[in-house]
Formats: C-alpha cells, sequence, structure tokens
C-alpha cells in the first residue's frame, strides 16, 4: 500500500478512533502500549521548540501509527519509503491547525519504539500543525539535530 494511501487512511483514523485529550485540549491517538512513551515525546518536542522563542498553537489531533519494521539502520527500526527510496525511521504528514499522522519504526512485533524518533516526528507535528512547515527547518537543527 502506497504511503499517500497509508497516510489517507491514517486521517481518517483521526476522525473515527477515540483519542486521549492533553491539557491544551488536543486529541491524541497513540498505539496501545505506547501511550506514556508517546505522550512524554510530544510533550518534549513542545518544550524544545518552545526554547527556541516560538510560540505554537495549541495542538489539534495527533495520531500516532506503528510501522513494524525488519531492518535496522544505525541502531533504528527503518523501510525504505517507496516513493522517495529513502530508508527513515520515522514520517510525518498533515494539515495545518486541523490534524497529523506520524509512522513511527519499531520492532517486527510493533514494540521498541525510539524515544528520539518519537521527539523527531512530534517535532515535525507541532512545526506542521502550527507553521505549516513539514520539513527540517534550520532554525530548529539544535533542538532536534536534523
Amino acid at each position: 500500500m502506497s504511503l499517500p494511501i497509508r497516510l489517507l487512511i491514517a486521517m481518517c483514523m483521526c476522525i473515527l478512533t477515540g483519542c486521549v485529550h492533553n491539557k491544551t485540549g488536543a486529541q491524541y491517538v497513540y498505539p496501545a502500549g505506547w501511550e506514556d512513551i508517546c505522550a512524554r515525546a510530544t510533550e518534549d518536542a513542545r518544550g524544545r521548540i518552545g526554547a527556541t522563542g516560538a510560540t505554537l498553537d495549541k495542538g489539534c489531533r495527533y495520531v500516532v501509527l506503528q510501522r513494524p519494521c525488519t531492518e535496522r539502520v544505525n541502531d533504528l527500526w527503518a523501510w525504505t519509503d517507496p516513493p522517495s527510496g529513502k530508508v527513515v525511521g520515522g514520517l510525518t504528514a498533515g494539515v495545518r491547525g486541523v490534524r497529523a499522522a506520524s509512522f513511527i519504526g519499531c520492532s517486527p512485533d510493533g514494540t521498541d519504539p525510539d524515544y528520539g524518533v518519537l521527539v523527531h516526528e512530534a517535532g515535525h507535528y507541532w512545526l506542521g500543525v502550527t507553521f505549516g512547515e513539514w520539513g527540517h527547518p534550520p532554525e530548529y537543527k539544535e533542538a532536534f539535530g536534523w
């Protein structure tokens, strides 16, 4: 299944599934068993961006999806993204001010997400839904290491 189709499915899941509400009112959907680590990573990413002086929106619907992998690159679970041909450990896409979804590489059995990848992709969530910036803006290089 192509990445655009998978992201469309993820966006639909944002609408149809239950979610966790955080203190700002944003709605988060995390994989079972990943709730704590995802919540910490999402808030860690928010803090890193806030430390640069940027003012973030309150957040919006955010879905984190497991992407079971069989390959490890630089000690991270990873897969080859068919459209780009790049090996990735996570991907995030969404709509500014509305919603976002992240695919996070993990072990074949759906466990063992990497905290750094979760923070990195949550950074894309915050920058994307607030500013419409889904890439790796240089002003956040120190905060996220990209």
